[in-house]
């Protein structure tokens, strides 16, 4: 890193094949029954496939399509948009899955082109509800609430940067950055967190 502007001098490639980094299953690094933010840097550099970023989880798929055994959550870029989705599965106490999610608009998010992200998870007494920032802006085009303190059942799985537990659509680009809080940032905090960092595309 150097000055106020993001430089590409550690971030890690991915060849969407098989590589991923397993962060381990540390209930720090879990949204469980709670709130949090996860966020970082990602350049995506082919459109051939959806690409998680990052998840904890099992039974993920971009854009959130639920079937027996989605628990946990993820961050994904769908190729057929250019949109990056931020879905989460929570258990309703009953024997079903329900997913929670938002994604940003209609504005794709270009190729080879490093881009900012936060998804935040957050939640009063009654209701949960997730957000995507880009670039420090919020940039959610559908947000679906939740009921508070249902849990995503993401704590017996790892943390994975790249990919799903089940090996599945890793990243094609680069990621650098990634950070987790155990509490949903405000939009000051995200902004200053982007700006302290100015994309420098090379």
């Amino acid at each position: 890193m150097g000055g106020d502007v993001f430089r590409d001098e550690y971030s890690l490639a991915f060849d969407g094949s098989t590589n991923y980094v397993d962060c381990g299953t540390s209930a720090d690094i879990a949204l469980t029954t709670g709130y949090g933010s996860i966020g970082g840097w990602f350049k995506v550099i082919d459109d051939d496939a959806y690409m998680f970023i990052v998840s904890r989880g099992i039974g993920l798929t971009a854009g959130g399509n639920i079937s027996a055994g989605n628990c946990g959550w993820s961050v994904s870029w769908l190729h057929t948009n250019g949109r990056l989705y931020f879905d989460c599965y929570t258990d309703d106490g009953d024997g079903t899955t329900t997913r929670r999610s938002a994604h940003t608009d209609s504005t794709a998010i270009p190729l080879n082109t490093w881009t900012h992200f936060v998804a935040v998870r957050e939640q009063d007494s009654s209701d949960a509800q997730h957000y995507i920032y880009i670039n420090g802006n919020k940039i959610t085009k559908e947000k679906h609430n939740g009921t508070a303190g249902n849990n995503l059942n993401d704590d017996d799985h790892p943390f994975r940067i790249s990919g799903d537990k089940g090996d599945n659509n890793p990243i094609k680009g680069n990621i650098s950055d990634i950070f987790f809080y155990d509490r949903a940032l405000t939009g000051t905090e995200i902004k200053t967190l982007y700006n302290g960092r100015e994309p420098y595309n090379h």
